[in-house]
């Protein structure tokens, strides 16, 4: 980015330009330097060439908040969008940029309207009059055939993530919904990559059309870790589940090929015992929503998305993207890594590769010109070493914060009564079940000291744990490795196992709860 070109060096007004600093941004992405002073201009049809996240709403945005005069009874915008996420995040976009303006007499009217839900809402808000419409091409054409929605004063048509509505058949829909818009009007393809089709809808409905394309490539500011591991296909999983259980906070995204793998995945890693949901095109829109919400919530930390369903996820703290799938197109793995990394944090992208896909590393590798390390399947070793490290790291960050220790009486009262070995077990495993979520899940998932090596097996972990805890433990899954083990328990169990454990005599396993 070159750093002189600042957002008020683009003809963007007073208003606007208040909005972009109360938002924070500083600089225009490469993508808003370019479009934005041509669409101020309103000559020239345009196709934006972008990957995700660089921007691209902001491009188009910001200039038509700025522009379009409101109070109009039909829409003088239409924005498609391939998925229902996206157009969700379109709207709360366009209406942040506009927020400076609420306070006015008349703030523009923008509508969402997209299948999956009751119409009325969507035809009483069109009654009222809408100034921007953005929707997904099905909904948009359903409402033109009812002679509800009206686009014969639309003045700009903007299609954002082309390439993908193309990719999922709605061409056919997309050139019914530009019949009934005007003839002299601005067109506007955004889009991540430049296909065929994308060439042959511009030559077909664009006039005096400018492309501005920029380069699909990772920044090296943005601070991804790039890595692969080579497996068979029968590896996947469990070193899914292993890459999950190394981080002590993993809040990620798992990208599969298609909506069977998605679901089979997500099912999986349900009955392991992890906070884990999905989403694709055939999940009903209000569940995709609530998904979502609590994905963003963090009550949630694995959403495992096919790329189409994943559209329009804007979130900047995930730590990790995972593909459990390669793509099939190099810019569609730029595009799902670029999902971490964000806002100055540094993020992890790890692919699954069997043998068959080297060569698909390879030519990521050359086409983005950054290096993908290879790494080895965790061990069974790695991931006790890493919890340990954890509950280390957790202590060590305790006793830095906290210099005056207020609970010295308390913490002399347990050891005395317990034994320092014990109070600290006990003290540490109720540390990492209350670390994230506040404890508030449904089941909790321990992570055990004892394993294969320890001749134990799923029934005898589970007689050891009863026997300690003098109660029959709701057990949905247990998973023995070599020397430790998962349980996963009800939440309120949990808590009763923690009191057991510190009561008991003899020894006792390490138990924590498991970073999900």
């Amino acid at each position: 980015m070159n750093s002189k070109i600042t957002f008020d060096t683009l003809g963007l007004n007073e208003t606007i330009l208040n909005t972009i600093k109360k938002k924070g941004f500083e600089y225009p992405s490469k993508i808003q330097a370019k479009i934005i002073p041509l669409m101020l201009e309103n000559k020239h049809d345009i196709i934006g060439i972008s990957q995700t996240g660089s921007g691209k709403t902001a491009s188009f945005g910001l200039p038509l908040i700025q522009t379009i005069k409101p109070h109009n009874k039909t829409p003088k915008v239409i924005i498609l969008t391939p998925t229902r996420e996206l157009a969700i995040q379109v709207t709360n976009d366009l209406e942040s940029y506009g927020k400076p303006n609420a306070k006015t007499e008349n703030p523009l009217k923008i509508l969402t309207v997209y299948g999956g839900t009751a119409m009325k809402y969507q035809i009483d808000r069109l009654d009222r009059g809408v100034d921007i419409v953005v929707g997904t091409p099905g909904r948009v054409l359903d409402l033109i055939d009812k002679r509800i929605l009206n686009l014969e004063n639309v003045e700009n048509f903007i299609l954002d993530e082309a390439d993908e509505m193309l990719n999922m058949g709605f061409i056919d829909d997309i050139e019914d919904i530009l019949y009934y818009t005007p003839k002299h009007k601005k067109v506007l393809l955004f889009s991540a990559t430049m296909p065929q089709k994308i060439k042959d809808l511009s030559k077909r409905y664009m006039n005096n059309q400018v492309i501005v394309e920029v380069k699909s490539k990772i920044e090296t500011k943005s601070k991804i870790n790039q890595e692969y591991i080579m497996l068979d296909l029968s590896d996947k999983f469990p070193t899914l589940c292993k890459l999950i259980d190394m981080e002590e906070s993993f809040y990620g995204i798992v990208f599969a090929m298609t909506k069977d793998s998605v679901n089979e995945v997500t099912q999986r890693l349900k009955k392991a015992g992890y906070l884990a949901d999905c989403i694709h095109g055939d999940i009903q829109q209000n569940k995709r929503e609530r998904i979502l919400t609590d994905f963003k919530e963090s009550k949630i930390n694995i959403l495992v998305a096919t790329d189409v369903a994943a559209r329009g996820i804007d979130i900047n703290d995930l730590t990790h993207v995972i593909n459990y799938s390669l793509p099939k197109e190099v810019e569609s793995y730029v595009h799902r890594i670029g999902r971490t990394g964000r806002a100055g944090k540094s993020g992890h992208a790890i692919s699954l590769v069997t043998p068959a896909q080297k060569f698909m590393i390879f030519d990521i590798q050359e086409q983005t010109e950054l290096p993908i390390y290879r790494i080895d399947i965790p061990t069974d070793k790695d991931v006790f070493n890493s919890k340990v490290s954890n509950i280390k790291k957790d202590v060590n960050n305790i006793i830095e914060s906290n210099p005056h220790f207020e609970y010295n009486d308390l913490a002399k009262d347990l050891i005395k009564t317990h034994g320092p070995e014990k109070a600290l077990n006990a003290l540490l495993l109720k540390l990492n079940q209350n670390k994230k979520n506040n404890g508030v899940v449904e089941r909790t998932r321990l992570f055990v000291a004892k394993g294969k090596v320890d001749k134990f097996d799923k029934t005898k972990l589970l007689e050891f744990l009863e026997s300690k805890v003098g109660f029959k433990i709701n057990a949905e899954s247990i998973k023995i490795n070599g020397n430790y083990s998962f349980i996963n328990v009800e939440a309120q169990q949990a808590e009763e196992i923690v009191k057991a454990f510190t009561k008991s005599d003899g020894e006792r396993p390490l138990v924590e709860k498991s970073a999900k």
